[in-house]
């Protein structure tokens, strides 16, 4: 298994700040259990991946409470994680409290950032970069911290420590790493939002803000009910192929192949 191995976004020789290291390992966890590359009920050994990442065994074992929390793994012994699928209607439930969520916060943030939203204007330029390479890690690193800065402008703790405690970062990440196509119209959308901040229009950026949570919800009910359609019509093909060859083996009955994107192409507009 090559999860959290050291490559272009892993640890480097470089001297990285432990928190930006704790931050992208948390995002890689998340990036590795949605892209496929880390299979539900597999496990890793967690010293190695404080080996791997220069991290210290308690900080890695913390990232992995964190992720127990939310059922991603599962702890044995504190020493290893075995690994689950993400639960959809958690996820679901979870980003019906983000478009409140983010909805206050844009309208109490438009005070703060009115003329004054280069440090989101950066955060854009770096989801772009990691677009262009392309980076999921860096590029939700990025979009998460564009939502934070909002978030953080808006100065209501309340909102922020539930945001915090829902760990959206990890959660952005997994939709990300869910998503076929449709960054661009994603920075995009962001950038609709920048504009409303800039010009101090709070009930603009808000509702902006609620409709991109609201559309990425959306998302994630058409890919669950999409698969598992596909997945039904698979089996059925599976059994009724088995049937026919049971009772006329000498025949050949062709099906042709089932590719999920034959029956499903996410919407073009999505925001995270």
């Amino acid at each position: 298994m090559a999860l959290l191995d050291q490559g272009k976004n892993g640890a480097s020789g470089s001297v990285v700040c432990k928190e930006q290291a704790t931050t992208l390992l948390r995002l890689r966890v998340a990036g590795e259990l949605v892209d496929g590359r880390c299979r539900p009920g597999e496990s890793v050994q967690l010293s190695e991946i404080a080996s791997k990442q220069l991290l210290d065994e308690q900080s890695v074992l913390n990232i992995f409470r964190e992720l127990q929390t939310f059922g991603m793994v599962s702890l044995s012994g504190n020493v290893s994680a075995v690994f689950h699928s993400p639960d959809p209607k958690e996820m679901q439930q979870a980003y019906e409290i983000r478009t409140v969520l983010e909805e206050v916060a844009g309208r109490a943030a438009a005070r703060v950032l009115k003329g004054n939203t280069g440090a989101l204007r950066r955060e854009m330029d770096a989801v772009r970069a990691a677009l262009d390479r392309p980076d999921l890690d860096c590029f939700a690193e990025h979009d998460v911290a564009f939502h934070r800065n909002i978030l953080q402008a808006a100065e209501n703790e309340v909102v922020l420590g539930v945001w915090d405690s829902l760990a959206f970062d990890l959660r952005i990440r997994a939709v990300i790493g869910r998503i076929s196509g449709g960054f661009s119209e994603l920075v995009n959308s962001h950038q609709s939002i920048v504009d409303a901040l800039e010009k101090g229009r709070g009930r603009e950026a808000g509702l902006l803000l609620r409709n991109d949570v609201e559309t990425i919800s959306e998302f994630l009910k058409k890919s669950e009910s999409d698969s598992g359609f596909i997945k039904a019509l698979r089996n059925d093909l599976e059994d009724a192929e088995e049937v026919h060859k049971a009772f006329l083996p000498h025949e050949n009955l062709s099906i042709p192949g089932l590719a999920c994107e034959t029956f499903y192409k996410p919407a073009r507009r999505i925001g995270v």
